[in-house]
């Protein structure tokens, strides 16, 4: 049986190691990026949402690989089936995407000439937005989700 957390402490103990397995209600770890024990480029932080129902489905990535950095719009129809990535990258991101230290803070945005993607915080839901020029075919994508946090246990 697992261990239930119940309590707010770090995820990494002093040496880079998981501090306490074990699963949570609630957001209880606390993630610190220089309690990492790895070269920096090799670091790898992202924020991923796939949001599903019966006929479709969306998935957004913003990634901070260190040596290279990722955004990924997929656009899935289960009914035909069909699926779609475009994924533009960027070289040597080496942390400086500012990811927040939790989900239940902090906004996450990328992007570049072309597109961009936003996850954005605001207080009881959070805003998904992206944008693609040529997504597919040419043709560009644009898209707000809007998730409302789920009540408490």
């Amino acid at each position: 049986m697992q261990k239930e957390i119940t309590s707010h402490i770090p995820l990494l103990d002093e040496n880079g190691q998981l501090n306490c397995p074990g699963f949570a209600k609630k957001l209880y770890w606390q993630y610190d990026r220089k309690a990492v024990k790895a070269p920096h480029f090799k670091i790898k932080e992202w924020d991923y949402y796939l949001i599903t129902c019966d006929d479709f489905a969306v998935a957004l990535t913003i990634a901070d690989n260190s040596y290279m950095g990722l955004d990924s719009i997929s656009l899935l129809d289960f009914r035909i089936p069909w699926e779609h990535t475009t994924s533009p990258m960027s070289f040597l991101t080496l942390g400086k995407r500012n990811f927040p230290s939790s989900s239940a803070s902090g906004n996450v945005k990328s992007g570049g000439r072309h597109h961009k993607i936003s996850f954005e915080l605001h207080g009881d839901y959070r805003l998904l937005t992206f944008h693609m020029d040529k997504f597919f075919d040419g043709k560009p994508i644009d898209g707000e989700i809007r998730l409302e946090n789920p009540p408490q246990e």
